[in-house]
Protein backbone atom coordinates (compact mmCIF):
# COMPACT_ATOMS: atom_id res chain seq x y z
CA UNK A 1 0.00 0.00 0.00
CA UNK A 2 1.15 3.51 -0.73
CA UNK A 3 1.93 6.07 1.47
CA UNK A 4 1.23 8.71 -0.54
CA UNK A 5 -2.00 9.91 0.16
CA UNK A 6 -3.14 12.29 -2.63
CA UNK A 7 -4.11 16.12 -1.70
CA UNK A 8 -6.96 17.57 -3.41
CA UNK A 9 -6.55 20.54 -5.40
CA UNK A 10 -7.25 23.98 -3.50
CA UNK A 11 -10.61 25.56 -4.48
CA UNK A 12 -9.90 28.92 -6.26
CA UNK A 13 -12.40 31.32 -5.76
CA UNK A 14 -13.30 33.33 -9.11
CA UNK A 15 -12.69 36.84 -9.01
CA UNK A 16 -15.94 38.16 -9.52
CA UNK A 17 -17.11 36.29 -6.55
CA UNK A 18 -14.34 37.41 -4.17
CA UNK A 19 -15.08 41.14 -5.69
CA UNK A 20 -18.44 40.77 -4.34
CA UNK A 21 -16.94 39.72 -1.14
CA UNK A 22 -15.13 43.08 -0.72
CA UNK A 23 -18.12 45.36 -1.83
CA UNK A 24 -20.59 43.56 0.47
CA UNK A 25 -17.98 44.08 3.55
CA UNK A 26 -17.69 47.96 2.39
CA UNK A 27 -21.22 47.74 2.48
CA UNK A 28 -21.66 46.37 5.82
CA UNK A 29 -18.67 48.79 6.91
CA UNK A 30 -20.80 51.94 5.74
CA UNK A 31 -23.88 50.85 7.41
CA UNK A 32 -22.17 50.40 10.53
CA UNK A 33 -20.72 53.75 10.22
CA UNK A 34 -24.01 55.17 8.90
CA UNK A 35 -25.70 53.80 12.18
CA UNK A 36 -23.04 55.01 14.51
CA UNK A 37 -23.49 58.50 12.95
CA UNK A 38 -27.19 58.60 12.97
CA UNK A 39 -27.85 57.39 16.54
CA UNK A 40 -25.18 60.18 17.15
CA UNK A 41 -26.92 62.85 15.80
CA UNK A 42 -30.63 61.79 16.59
CA UNK A 43 -29.84 58.65 19.14
CA UNK A 44 -31.76 61.23 21.87
CA UNK A 45 -34.53 61.83 19.50
CA UNK A 46 -35.03 58.27 19.05
CA UNK A 47 -34.56 56.98 22.67
CA UNK A 48 -37.50 59.89 23.30
CA UNK A 49 -39.58 58.52 21.03
CA UNK A 50 -39.12 54.90 22.35
CA UNK A 51 -39.69 56.25 25.93
CA UNK A 52 -42.99 58.27 25.10
CA UNK A 53 -44.36 54.91 23.14
CA UNK A 54 -43.49 52.61 26.40
CA UNK A 55 -45.14 55.50 28.77
CA UNK A 56 -48.16 55.97 26.42
CA UNK A 57 -48.98 51.44 26.23
CA UNK A 58 -48.52 51.25 29.81
CA UNK A 59 -50.74 54.19 30.49
CA UNK A 60 -53.46 52.63 28.34
CA UNK A 61 -52.74 48.83 30.15
CA UNK A 62 -53.25 50.93 33.16
CA UNK A 63 -56.26 51.92 32.05
CA UNK A 64 -57.83 48.42 30.82
CA UNK A 65 -56.77 47.23 34.22
CA UNK A 66 -58.83 49.53 35.86
CA UNK A 67 -61.60 48.86 33.60
CA UNK A 68 -61.54 45.40 34.54
CA UNK A 69 -61.56 46.31 38.19
CA UNK A 70 -58.30 45.10 38.79
CA UNK A 71 -56.84 48.15 40.38
CA UNK A 72 -53.29 46.55 42.11
CA UNK A 73 -51.88 46.08 38.78
CA UNK A 74 -53.22 49.01 37.09
CA UNK A 75 -51.61 51.12 39.87
CA UNK A 76 -48.80 49.29 38.77
CA UNK A 77 -49.13 49.85 35.07
CA UNK A 78 -49.69 53.81 35.93
CA UNK A 79 -46.57 53.58 37.89
CA UNK A 80 -44.62 52.74 35.09
CA UNK A 81 -45.90 55.02 32.75
CA UNK A 82 -44.77 58.22 34.65
CA UNK A 83 -41.67 56.18 34.80
CA UNK A 84 -41.24 56.97 31.01
CA UNK A 85 -41.67 60.59 28.72
CA UNK A 86 -45.08 61.87 28.21
CA UNK A 87 -45.03 64.36 24.93
CA UNK A 88 -48.71 65.63 26.26
CA UNK A 89 -48.26 66.71 29.94
CA UNK A 90 -51.80 66.50 30.83
CA UNK A 91 -51.41 62.85 29.71
CA UNK A 92 -48.97 62.51 32.43
CA UNK A 93 -51.09 64.62 35.03
CA UNK A 94 -54.13 62.23 34.11
CA UNK A 95 -51.88 59.53 34.87
CA UNK A 96 -50.88 60.64 38.04
CA UNK A 97 -54.53 61.45 39.66
CA UNK A 98 -55.23 58.01 38.43
CA UNK A 99 -52.91 56.97 40.69
CA UNK A 100 -54.16 58.42 43.21
CA UNK A 101 -58.35 57.90 42.74
CA UNK A 102 -57.29 54.26 42.80
CA UNK A 103 -55.81 54.41 46.09
CA UNK A 104 -58.69 56.19 47.26
CA UNK A 105 -61.06 53.67 46.05
CA UNK A 106 -58.93 51.13 48.16
CA UNK A 107 -59.18 52.86 50.83
CA UNK A 108 -55.12 53.47 51.15
CA UNK A 109 -55.54 56.83 52.04
CA UNK A 110 -52.14 58.13 53.10
CA UNK A 111 -50.67 56.54 50.01
CA UNK A 112 -53.33 58.27 48.09
CA UNK A 113 -52.22 61.99 49.33
CA UNK A 114 -48.66 61.11 49.03
CA UNK A 115 -49.43 60.32 45.46
CA UNK A 116 -51.63 63.51 44.87
CA UNK A 117 -48.62 65.95 46.48
CA UNK A 118 -46.56 64.54 44.17
CA UNK A 119 -48.27 66.23 41.53
CA UNK A 120 -47.94 69.82 39.97
CA UNK A 121 -51.11 72.47 41.14
CA UNK A 122 -51.21 72.26 37.10
CA UNK A 123 -52.67 68.85 37.27
CA UNK A 124 -55.38 69.98 39.06
CA UNK A 125 -57.05 72.48 36.97
CA UNK A 126 -60.47 71.27 36.53
CA UNK A 127 -62.83 71.13 39.30
CA UNK A 128 -63.48 67.38 39.12
CA UNK A 129 -59.42 66.53 39.52
CA UNK A 130 -59.71 67.66 43.32
CA UNK A 131 -62.46 64.93 44.75
CA UNK A 132 -60.03 62.20 45.32
CA UNK A 133 -57.51 64.49 46.75
CA UNK A 134 -60.25 66.45 49.18
CA UNK A 135 -61.52 62.84 49.88
CA UNK A 136 -58.16 61.31 50.63
CA UNK A 137 -57.29 64.37 53.29
CA UNK A 138 -60.61 64.55 55.00
CA UNK A 139 -60.16 60.71 55.61
CA UNK A 140 -56.78 61.01 56.77
CA UNK A 141 -57.67 63.80 59.35
CA UNK A 142 -55.82 66.52 57.96
CA UNK A 143 -59.00 68.36 58.11
CA UNK A 144 -57.36 72.16 57.22
CA UNK A 145 -55.82 71.45 54.32
CA UNK A 146 -59.24 69.17 53.33
CA UNK A 147 -61.08 72.15 54.20
CA UNK A 148 -58.69 74.63 51.66
CA UNK A 149 -58.87 72.76 49.20
CA UNK A 150 -62.44 71.80 49.37
CA UNK A 151 -63.24 75.50 49.32
CA UNK A 152 -61.01 76.20 46.33
CA UNK A 153 -63.02 72.36 44.20
CA UNK A 154 -66.07 74.68 44.99
CA UNK A 155 -64.87 77.81 43.33
CA UNK A 156 -63.83 76.06 40.22
CA UNK A 157 -67.10 74.06 39.66
CA UNK A 158 -68.49 77.37 40.19
CA UNK A 159 -66.37 79.20 37.77
CA UNK A 160 -67.41 76.48 35.39
CA UNK A 161 -70.70 76.09 36.40
CA UNK A 162 -71.10 72.80 36.98
CA UNK A 163 -73.77 72.03 39.68
CA UNK A 164 -72.88 68.28 39.71
CA UNK A 165 -69.10 69.05 40.79
CA UNK A 166 -70.56 72.08 43.34
CA UNK A 167 -72.86 69.71 44.66
CA UNK A 168 -70.14 67.14 45.35
CA UNK A 169 -67.54 69.89 46.94
CA UNK A 170 -70.70 70.79 49.04
CA UNK A 171 -71.44 67.22 50.42
CA UNK A 172 -67.39 67.13 51.36
CA UNK A 173 -67.46 70.74 52.81
CA UNK A 174 -70.35 69.39 54.95
CA UNK A 175 -68.77 66.58 56.06
CA UNK A 176 -65.09 68.12 57.09
CA UNK A 177 -67.42 71.10 58.92
CA UNK A 178 -69.48 68.47 60.81
CA UNK A 179 -66.07 67.14 62.09
CA UNK A 180 -64.27 70.08 63.10
CA UNK A 181 -67.42 71.24 65.17
CA UNK A 182 -68.59 73.87 62.59
CA UNK A 183 -72.08 72.72 62.64
CA UNK A 184 -73.65 75.84 60.89
CA UNK A 185 -71.48 76.07 58.09
CA UNK A 186 -71.69 71.97 57.95
CA UNK A 187 -75.61 73.01 57.40
CA UNK A 188 -75.26 75.64 55.17
CA UNK A 189 -73.09 73.14 52.73
CA UNK A 190 -75.68 70.49 53.12
CA UNK A 191 -78.50 72.81 52.16
CA UNK A 192 -76.91 73.88 49.30
CA UNK A 193 -75.79 70.77 48.03
CA UNK A 194 -79.52 69.59 48.49
CA UNK A 195 -80.23 72.26 46.75
CA UNK A 196 -78.38 71.28 43.41
CA UNK A 197 -79.19 67.54 43.63
CA UNK A 198 -82.62 67.14 45.23
CA UNK A 199 -82.51 63.17 44.78
CA UNK A 200 -79.17 63.07 46.17
CA UNK A 201 -78.48 60.89 49.72
CA UNK A 202 -76.94 64.47 50.74
CA UNK A 203 -80.26 64.51 52.40
CA UNK A 204 -79.55 61.70 54.46
CA UNK A 205 -76.56 62.89 55.88
CA UNK A 206 -78.26 66.71 56.43
CA UNK A 207 -81.11 65.07 58.19
CA UNK A 208 -78.92 63.47 60.66
CA UNK A 209 -77.06 66.90 61.16
CA UNK A 210 -80.30 68.28 61.85
CA UNK A 211 -81.12 65.78 63.93
CA UNK A 212 -77.95 66.56 66.21
CA UNK A 213 -78.27 70.28 65.67
CA UNK A 214 -81.90 69.20 67.80
CA UNK A 215 -83.80 70.02 64.78
CA UNK A 216 -86.03 66.99 64.43
CA UNK A 217 -88.82 68.41 61.84
CA UNK A 218 -86.39 69.73 59.70
CA UNK A 219 -84.78 66.38 60.22
CA UNK A 220 -87.80 64.97 59.08
CA UNK A 221 -88.84 67.27 56.38
CA UNK A 222 -85.18 66.34 54.59
CA UNK A 223 -86.41 62.34 54.69
CA UNK A 224 -89.83 63.57 53.58
CA UNK A 225 -88.77 65.06 50.61
CA UNK A 226 -86.01 62.45 49.59
CA UNK A 227 -88.54 59.64 49.41
CA UNK A 228 -91.00 61.58 47.42
CA UNK A 229 -87.91 62.55 44.39
CA UNK A 230 -85.84 59.82 44.64
CA UNK A 231 -85.97 56.97 42.70
CA UNK A 232 -83.20 55.16 43.73
CA UNK A 233 -83.93 52.10 45.62
CA UNK A 234 -80.49 51.66 47.73
CA UNK A 235 -81.82 55.68 49.04
CA UNK A 236 -85.04 54.93 49.18
CA UNK A 237 -84.24 51.91 51.44
CA UNK A 238 -82.02 53.73 53.90
CA UNK A 239 -84.22 56.98 53.81
CA UNK A 240 -87.09 54.42 55.18
CA UNK A 241 -84.79 53.26 57.95
CA UNK A 242 -84.15 56.53 59.29
CA UNK A 243 -87.89 57.84 59.30
CA UNK A 244 -88.42 56.05 62.68
CA UNK A 245 -85.25 57.00 64.31
CA UNK A 246 -86.24 60.46 63.82
CA UNK A 247 -88.13 62.16 67.18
Amino acid sequence: MSDNIATPPATVLPKSAYETFLVLCGAAFLLVAAVIFAYGRYGSVLADGLDEACAEAAFLSGQRLEALGNNDQAIRRYRQALEGRFSDPERRHMCGRAIGDLLVRENRFTEAVEAYTQLPVEAFSAAGAYTGYVTALWREGRFTEAGQLGNTWLKKAQEAQDTTQQAWACDALMRICEQTGRLEEALAHGMRAVELQPASSVRLDLARLFQRLGRSQEAREQVEQLLSVSQDTQILDAARKLLPTIS
